[in-house]
This record gives structure tokens, sequence and C-alpha cells, in this order.
């Protein structure tokens, strides 16, 4: 008897939870779904069967489909759990409330975003190559690391975007707005101009790369970042590198172009910079002495207000002076500079070395302000 009533309370503890849940799914809206193989579909939860953990879900044709919870991506499985515990269901969701499922940068564009895989756990990275048939992503974080990872441990959002990647070009990568006027700054780019026109580098939009384009020390224009630091650590020692400074100076694509500065001995230079585009690519290097012990140049002058191009340094006071030297290296031309003191003391060395074809990129924005 004791067996019987214990019996009868299970039932009707079970019954009770099937309609509780029943409840819960007649309020549920319609969302969208992903099994774990990556198909999607648009439906409504009905019911849950706590017991064999199927879900009945009306699709948008009205069909009633069993789904087997294993079936589906945990995302999905931890929203209809929190439906079998009476709670509100957690904010895990196929998309960010800002962007579409299929979101995705503009073609070519470089995509930084905050990845989360299927446990919740969050990373930032740069998108930098897709393998579709092996399901495989090399992401790249702030810090600089490379990681290849199987994507479809990630959100189904998440998947979805890298799915859709389209890769950059092979050439120069910029942003969408990258021929914005920049508000100040104009007299650097009029001695941007004068130099590379004394140089004979035309105008041009040649956004094309070029492996023998060699700019320093084996660094070719539009080699990988990454590739350019191993290049340099293996020769120089080098391992430091400060992070992502945008180029402001007046003259270069706007908000696209940026510098990264490396500390060491570079054969009379304390420091490199590797500039680059919006893919992470070498477009220009640089090279810096911020402690010379004498004079380089000759042709000191008043007439020029900016050394240092790259990271947009002007003379601060009127009575120093700057002298510029353009020396061309054929596919590539090199900018050495230098400002001295009212004392006649050297304050700093640049030497840029600037691809004619970006040179000429430059001539183009500036024409057009």
């Amino acid at each position: 008897m004791k067996s019987y009533f214990y019996s009868l309370g299970t039932s009707f503890l079970f019954l009770l939870l099937t309609v509780l849940v029943t409840a819960l799914c007649e309020a549920a809206e319609v969302r969208n779904w992903t099994t774990l193989n990556g198909v999607s579909f648009e439906g409504k939860l009905l019911s849950v069967d706590p017991a064999t953990k199927v879900a009945k879900i009306q699709l948008k044709t009205e069909q009633i489909v069993d789904v087997p919870l294993n079936l589906l991506s945990v995302p999905d499985v931890i929203v209809i759990e929190s439906f079998l515990k009476g709670d509100e269901p957690p904010q895990v969701m196929e998309t960010r409330p800002d962007e579409p499922v299929s979101g995705n940068a503009p073609a070519g564009q470089p995509i930084v975003r905050e990845w989360t895989n299927r446990a919740g756990q969050k990373f930032t990275g740069r998108l930098v190559s897709v393998d579709k048939i092996m399901r495989k992503a090399e992401i790249r974080k702030d810090t600089g690391q490379t990681f290849e990872l199987d994507y479809t441990i990630l959100i189904p959002a998440d998947v979805a975007i890298i799915e859709a990647f389209v890769p950059p070009p092979a050439g120069l990568v910029l942003d969408g707005n990258w021929e914005n006027a920049m508000s100040k700054g104009v007299k650097a780019a009029e001695d941007l101009d004068k130099l590379l026109a004394g140089a004979n580098v035309m105008p041009g939009l040649d956004m094309t790369g070029d492996e023998t384009m060699e700019l320093l020390q084996g660094i070719n224009y539009l080699d990988d970042l990454e590739k350019a630091k191993e290049l340099l650590n293996s020769k120089f020692g080098t391992s430091k590198m400060t992070s992502n400074n945008i180029v402001s100076t007046s003259g270069f694509p706007h908000d696209t172009i940026y510098y990264h500065e490396i500390d060491g001995q570079f054969s009379g230079f304390n420091h490199l910079i590797l500039v680059t585009d919006g893919a992470d690519q070498v477009v220009a290097v640089q090279l810096l002495n911020n402690a010379p012990r004498a004079v380089w140049l000759t042709g000191h002058t008043n007439a020029w207000s900016v050394y240092n191009f790259t990271q947009n340094r002007r003379k601060g006071n009127s009575s120093y002076r700057i002298a510029h030297k353009v020396v061309d290296l054929g596919k590539v031309i090199r900018i050495d500079s230098e400002l001295i003191d009212s004392r006649y003391k050297s304050r700093e060395w640049v030497s840029l070395y600037l691809p004619k074809k970006f040179a000429g990129i430059i001539r183009h924005l500036i024409a057009k302000k």
C-alpha cells in the first residue's frame, strides 16, 4: 500500500512538472535554434518531456517536430533547462542585440571582436584566416599571440560570423573612411608632399603588394607584422614592442595606419618602428635615434615644421631647425630627417623607409585636400 501511494505521488509530481513546463513553453516566443552540426531553424518551444529530454518545437510552417536535447547546441540546451527549472532563460543568444547572425565586417576588412565559446568563456582577437573545410580559424589576440582553434566550439553567432568572413584582398588594407579629411596638421601634409614630389613620386592608388620590395633588414612591403617581429628578434634579439598607436599625421590614410615601436640597437639608431595597415601588414619602417651625439645632416632650415612623420613630431621652438634628405632606393625611398636646437646640437635622427606605392597613395590623399 505504501508503495502504491509513493508511486501515485511520484506520478502526480511528474504530471505537475510536465504541466508547469508546458505552461512555461506556451509563454515562449519564436527563436532561432541551432543543432550541434550547425543547422539552424526558427520555431516555438511547445513542451519538454523531462524524462526523455525531448523538446517539441513548432516550426514556422506549423509543423511540430520532436528534438532530443542532446542534438541541440549548448546555448539552446541551457535555455531549455532553465525552463525545466522554472527560471528565466539566461542571456545566451545566437546574436548580440546589435548585430545579425550573418554580421560581418565589410568585405576585405579585418574583424576584431569579443568571441565566446559554448562554455561562456570570452576572449578578444582579430580573425586572421578561416579554413572552412577543416572548420579551423586563426585568431590573433591583443598580445600579438596567434592561435588556431576549432571554431565549432564557439557560440552559433560567432560561428556564423567566421563562416561569412571574407579574407582581405592580396594588397593594402585600409579602413572604409581612410580618405576622410583630418581636422588639423595641414603643414605636415605640405612638408610631406614637397619631399615626395621632390623624389618624383606621382599620386596613385596602387593597392597591390610586391614581395620583392624590401624595406629594411629583410622586411618586405606588406609582410605580416608577426613575421617582421620574428625576423627582427632573430637579428637583433628584440622582443618587446609597444601596442598599436594610430598614425595621426596629416597626409597619411585616416584612422587606419598604426605604428609599433621597438627598443634596441639598430646601426646607430635606438628605436625601430614598424608601420602597418588595417590588416597588420607592414607598409613602412622607420629608424629613430632620440639621443644622438653628433650632427648628422646638413642644410638645416627654419622652413620645415615636421621632422618625424610617423609619430607626428614637430619642432617645438621657432629657433630649432630641420634638415631633410631624400634617397631613392629603387622601389623605396628613404627620408632622412634631423632636428637641431639653437645651439646646433642634434636632438633627433629619423630614417623613414617608404615604398613608392604607398607614397603615391599619400600624395593622392594630399591632392584631394
